[in-house]
């Protein structure tokens, strides 16, 4: 079976990203798994697409495997799209329980609570060449912390049935997510490619 390293440390999305491409014909390695796992990753894009883009050319750059990297975060209406691209740095270097708590502090007057989660996922396979897809998934900012599910900002992601991410099994969420649509997007990009020989 061919190989794909995922470029990230965040061991949940490794988590999902294994999950989610179970049926693919790919193993999906970690960082670790090939000896990557102090690699300083950068982001310096404007855009979802651009940051996913060079995390998986700086490790491509460092292996001859195909490599996928995923860049996401969450975008609130009422804070200009904030924090967007800077989800993961929001709020400074504190955990991510802090950063949900901090959110909601600013969001406590707004009425206008409408949010959406965004994921590019770009794949670089072994001959260099480069696909994107992007992913959206719509809902607001609840008014507290539900959930002990995900990671991230899910526990104050709510859905339009009232539940936030935090509150959705694992497998449910991951037939429904930003992530599973824009892997769902890539899946069919990469079956309409035959030169790539992926899929038989």
């Amino acid at each position: 079976m061919r190989k794909i390293v995922a470029a990230t440390k965040n061991t949940g999305k490794l988590a999902e990203l294994r999950y989610i491409m179970r049926d693919w014909p790919l193993e999906v390695l970690s960082l670790q798994d090939i000896g990557l796992e102090d690699l300083e990753i950068t982001e310096t894009g404007t855009s979802f697409e651009e940051n996913a883009l060079q995390k998986a050319r700086q490790v491509k750059a460092k292996t001859d495997y195909a490599v996928l990297s995923d860049d996401s975060g969450m975008c609130v209406d009422a804070l200009n799209g904030e924090p967007g691209i800077y989800s993961a740095r929001y709020g400074g270097d504190v955990p991510f329980s802090e950063k949900r708590q901090q959110l909601l502090r600013l969001m406590n007057w707004e009425s206008d609570r409408k949010a959406h989660f965004m994921c590019a996922i770009a794949i670089i396979f072994e001959d260099g060449q480069e696909f994107t897809a992007e992913g959206r998934v719509d809902g607001q900012i609840a008014r507290e912390e539900r959930g002990e599910h995900g990671f991230g900002y899910d526990a104050i992601f709510q859905l339009a049935d009232g539940r936030t991410f935090g509150e959705i099994e694992f497998e449910e969420k991951h037939n429904m997510s930003h992530r599973y649509l824009a892997l769902k997007q890539m899946y069919e990009k990469l079956q309409d490619d035959k030169a790539l020989r992926l899929f038989g």
